[in-house]
Protein backbone atom coordinates (compact mmCIF):
# COMPACT_ATOMS: atom_id res chain seq x y z
CA UNK A 1 0.00 0.00 0.00
CA UNK A 2 1.58 3.38 -1.11
CA UNK A 3 1.05 6.69 0.05
CA UNK A 4 -2.35 8.51 0.23
CA UNK A 5 -3.53 11.79 1.98
CA UNK A 6 -5.12 12.21 4.93
CA UNK A 7 -7.31 15.26 4.02
CA UNK A 8 -8.86 16.03 1.43
CA UNK A 9 -6.80 17.64 -1.33
CA UNK A 10 -3.59 17.99 0.78
CA UNK A 11 -1.90 15.79 3.38
CA UNK A 12 -0.13 13.43 1.37
CA UNK A 13 1.98 10.96 2.86
CA UNK A 14 4.74 8.46 1.40
CA UNK A 15 4.29 5.44 4.02
CA UNK A 16 4.40 1.89 2.20
CA UNK A 17 2.65 -0.57 4.12
CA UNK A 18 3.07 -4.34 3.25
CA UNK A 19 0.27 -7.15 4.06
CA UNK A 20 1.68 -10.51 4.78
CA UNK A 21 -1.76 -12.56 4.20
CA UNK A 22 0.17 -15.88 6.17
CA UNK A 23 0.67 -14.27 9.17
CA UNK A 24 -2.16 -11.58 8.95
CA UNK A 25 0.33 -8.91 9.73
CA UNK A 26 1.73 -5.64 8.71
CA UNK A 27 5.04 -4.04 8.31
CA UNK A 28 6.43 -1.16 6.74
CA UNK A 29 9.13 -0.48 4.12
CA UNK A 30 11.11 2.26 2.20
CA UNK A 31 8.56 5.41 2.10
CA UNK A 32 8.33 6.27 -1.31
CA UNK A 33 10.28 9.54 -2.54
CA UNK A 34 7.13 11.75 -3.31
CA UNK A 35 4.54 11.89 -0.67
CA UNK A 36 1.32 11.75 -3.18
CA UNK A 37 -2.61 10.47 -2.81
CA UNK A 38 -4.62 9.19 -5.56
CA UNK A 39 -1.75 7.47 -7.66
CA UNK A 40 -2.01 4.55 -9.86
CA UNK A 41 0.30 1.21 -8.81
CA UNK A 42 1.23 -2.40 -11.38
CA UNK A 43 3.40 -5.12 -10.86
CA UNK A 44 6.20 -5.88 -13.57
CA UNK A 45 8.01 -8.61 -13.50
CA UNK A 46 9.70 -8.09 -9.90
CA UNK A 47 9.18 -4.62 -9.12
CA UNK A 48 6.02 -2.07 -8.56
CA UNK A 49 5.68 0.94 -10.75
CA UNK A 50 3.93 3.73 -8.66
CA UNK A 51 2.44 6.48 -11.21
CA UNK A 52 0.82 9.69 -10.81
CA UNK A 53 -1.18 10.77 -7.93
CA UNK A 54 -1.66 14.35 -5.90
CA UNK A 55 1.32 15.77 -3.73
CA UNK A 56 1.26 17.71 -0.73
CA UNK A 57 -0.06 20.92 -2.07
CA UNK A 58 -3.40 19.41 -3.95
CA UNK A 59 -1.88 19.38 -7.43
CA UNK A 60 -1.39 16.84 -9.57
CA UNK A 61 2.00 14.63 -10.30
CA UNK A 62 3.45 12.97 -13.13
CA UNK A 63 5.57 11.74 -11.17
CA UNK A 64 6.76 7.94 -11.95
CA UNK A 65 8.83 5.80 -8.89
CA UNK A 66 9.52 2.17 -9.03
CA UNK A 67 9.83 -0.13 -6.09
CA UNK A 68 11.87 -3.51 -5.42
CA UNK A 69 10.50 -5.28 -2.48
CA UNK A 70 13.02 -7.90 -2.77
CA UNK A 71 15.65 -4.36 -1.51
CA UNK A 72 13.01 -2.07 0.01
CA UNK A 73 14.73 0.27 -2.79
CA UNK A 74 12.96 2.93 -4.98
CA UNK A 75 14.12 4.43 -8.32
CA UNK A 76 12.77 7.01 -10.74
CA UNK A 77 11.21 6.35 -14.12
CA UNK A 78 10.59 8.72 -17.22
CA UNK A 79 7.68 11.13 -15.84
CA UNK A 80 4.38 10.84 -17.57
CA UNK A 81 3.20 13.39 -20.25
CA UNK A 82 0.45 14.30 -18.75
CA UNK A 83 0.52 15.39 -15.31
CA UNK A 84 -2.57 13.23 -13.27
CA UNK A 85 -4.19 12.12 -10.56
CA UNK A 86 -6.22 9.30 -9.76
CA UNK A 87 -5.59 7.43 -12.76
CA UNK A 88 -6.54 3.55 -14.06
CA UNK A 89 -4.09 1.56 -14.80
CA UNK A 90 -3.04 -1.85 -16.40
CA UNK A 91 -0.65 -4.00 -17.62
CA UNK A 92 0.10 -6.10 -20.78
CA UNK A 93 3.13 -7.57 -22.62
CA UNK A 94 5.24 -5.98 -19.69
CA UNK A 95 3.90 -2.54 -20.60
CA UNK A 96 2.17 -0.61 -18.30
CA UNK A 97 -0.84 1.57 -19.83
CA UNK A 98 -2.25 4.71 -17.72
CA UNK A 99 -6.11 5.70 -18.00
CA UNK A 100 -7.45 9.34 -17.36
CA UNK A 101 -7.83 11.01 -14.48
CA UNK A 102 -7.58 14.70 -13.61
CA UNK A 103 -5.29 17.75 -13.51
CA UNK A 104 -5.38 20.00 -10.96
CA UNK A 105 -3.71 22.93 -9.55
CA UNK A 106 -2.12 23.71 -6.32
CA UNK A 107 -4.77 26.65 -6.23
CA UNK A 108 -7.90 24.48 -6.27
CA UNK A 109 -8.49 25.35 -10.29
CA UNK A 110 -8.98 22.29 -12.20
CA UNK A 111 -7.01 22.39 -15.32
CA UNK A 112 -9.31 19.07 -17.14
CA UNK A 113 -11.71 17.42 -14.79
CA UNK A 114 -11.86 13.81 -17.23
CA UNK A 115 -8.90 13.10 -18.75
CA UNK A 116 -9.11 10.97 -21.85
CA UNK A 117 -5.47 10.66 -22.65
CA UNK A 118 -4.27 7.23 -22.08
CA UNK A 119 -0.04 6.77 -21.70
CA UNK A 120 1.81 3.64 -22.59
CA UNK A 121 5.45 3.05 -20.29
CA UNK A 122 7.81 0.97 -21.93
CA UNK A 123 10.05 -0.32 -18.77
CA UNK A 124 13.08 -1.43 -21.24
CA UNK A 125 13.32 1.60 -22.79
CA UNK A 126 11.55 4.17 -19.99
CA UNK A 127 9.53 5.91 -21.78
CA UNK A 128 5.69 6.96 -22.32
CA UNK A 129 4.36 6.99 -25.73
CA UNK A 130 0.44 8.39 -26.40
CA UNK A 131 -2.11 6.00 -27.41
CA UNK A 132 -5.57 5.89 -28.58
CA UNK A 133 -7.79 8.00 -25.75
CA UNK A 134 -10.64 6.54 -23.88
CA UNK A 135 -14.21 7.36 -25.79
CA UNK A 136 -15.35 9.12 -22.43
CA UNK A 137 -13.19 11.06 -20.42
CA UNK A 138 -12.99 9.75 -16.55
CA UNK A 139 -11.40 9.44 -13.42
CA UNK A 140 -11.38 6.90 -9.95
CA UNK A 141 -12.51 4.22 -12.46
CA UNK A 142 -11.61 0.80 -12.52
CA UNK A 143 -10.14 -1.77 -14.79
CA UNK A 144 -10.76 -5.65 -15.36
CA UNK A 145 -8.71 -7.73 -17.43
CA UNK A 146 -10.27 -10.10 -19.95
CA UNK A 147 -9.06 -11.90 -22.59
CA UNK A 148 -5.97 -9.81 -23.07
CA UNK A 149 -7.91 -6.83 -23.13
CA UNK A 150 -8.61 -3.98 -20.38
CA UNK A 151 -12.58 -3.59 -19.44
CA UNK A 152 -12.09 0.63 -18.08
CA UNK A 153 -15.62 0.60 -16.05
CA UNK A 154 -17.15 3.45 -14.18
CA UNK A 155 -15.38 6.78 -12.62
CA UNK A 156 -16.70 10.18 -11.81
CA UNK A 157 -18.18 12.51 -12.73
CA UNK A 158 -20.44 14.18 -15.07
CA UNK A 159 -21.53 17.47 -14.86
CA UNK A 160 -24.37 16.79 -12.38
CA UNK A 161 -22.00 15.64 -9.96
CA UNK A 162 -22.83 11.75 -10.66
CA UNK A 163 -20.72 9.12 -11.23
CA UNK A 164 -20.03 7.18 -14.80
CA UNK A 165 -21.76 3.85 -15.87
CA UNK A 166 -19.57 3.67 -18.75
CA UNK A 167 -17.97 0.13 -19.64
CA UNK A 168 -15.55 0.71 -22.31
CA UNK A 169 -13.21 -2.11 -23.28
CA UNK A 170 -9.32 -1.07 -25.12
CA UNK A 171 -7.27 -3.86 -26.61
CA UNK A 172 -3.23 -3.08 -26.56
CA UNK A 173 -3.19 -5.53 -29.60
CA UNK A 174 -4.49 -3.08 -31.64
CA UNK A 175 -4.61 0.13 -30.01
CA UNK A 176 -8.59 0.03 -30.03
CA UNK A 177 -11.66 1.00 -27.94
CA UNK A 178 -14.81 -0.51 -28.09
CA UNK A 179 -18.34 -0.37 -25.69
CA UNK A 180 -18.92 -2.95 -23.60
CA UNK A 181 -22.62 -3.24 -21.61
CA UNK A 182 -22.67 -0.58 -18.83
CA UNK A 183 -22.41 -1.28 -15.02
CA UNK A 184 -25.80 -1.27 -13.64
CA UNK A 185 -24.88 0.95 -10.54
CA UNK A 186 -22.90 3.82 -11.86
CA UNK A 187 -19.78 4.36 -9.62
CA UNK A 188 -16.58 5.76 -8.83
CA UNK A 189 -13.89 5.12 -6.50
CA UNK A 190 -14.72 1.04 -6.35
CA UNK A 191 -12.35 -1.28 -6.05
CA UNK A 192 -12.19 -4.41 -8.51
CA UNK A 193 -10.63 -7.68 -9.41
CA UNK A 194 -10.67 -10.38 -12.31
CA UNK A 195 -11.18 -13.89 -10.78
CA UNK A 196 -11.72 -16.60 -12.89
CA UNK A 197 -13.22 -15.06 -16.21
CA UNK A 198 -15.07 -12.37 -14.37
CA UNK A 199 -14.34 -8.61 -13.38
CA UNK A 200 -15.67 -8.27 -9.87
CA UNK A 201 -16.47 -4.64 -9.38
CA UNK A 202 -16.98 -3.93 -5.27
CA UNK A 203 -18.14 -0.86 -3.49
CA UNK A 204 -17.49 3.00 -4.22
CA UNK A 205 -19.85 5.44 -4.30
CA UNK A 206 -22.53 7.21 -6.61
CA UNK A 207 -21.98 10.71 -6.95
CA UNK A 208 -19.44 13.28 -5.48
CA UNK A 209 -21.80 14.50 -2.72
CA UNK A 210 -21.01 13.04 1.01
CA UNK A 211 -22.70 10.32 2.10
CA UNK A 212 -23.02 8.40 -1.39
CA UNK A 213 -21.06 5.28 -0.71
CA UNK A 214 -22.50 2.04 -1.35
CA UNK A 215 -21.55 -1.93 -0.59
CA UNK A 216 -22.88 -3.19 -4.28
CA UNK A 217 -20.53 -5.94 -5.96
CA UNK A 218 -21.60 -6.26 -9.22
CA UNK A 219 -19.72 -8.71 -11.28
CA UNK A 220 -19.03 -8.27 -15.39
CA UNK A 221 -18.30 -11.65 -17.63
CA UNK A 222 -18.63 -12.19 -21.41
CA UNK A 223 -20.13 -16.09 -20.78
CA UNK A 224 -19.80 -19.01 -22.22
Amino acid sequence: VFGGSTAPFSGAVSDVRIFDPTSGTWTTSTPMPTARGGATAQVIGTKIYVAGGMGGDGSSVATLEIFDPASGTWTAGASLGTRRDNPASAVSAGKLYVFGGRIRNADGSVVENTLSSVEMYDPSSNTWVARAPMPTGRRTMVVGTLNGKFQVIGGERKSDGSAFSANQEYDPATDAWRPLKPMPTPRHGAVVATINGVVYVVGGATDAAAGTAVNVNEAFSFGN
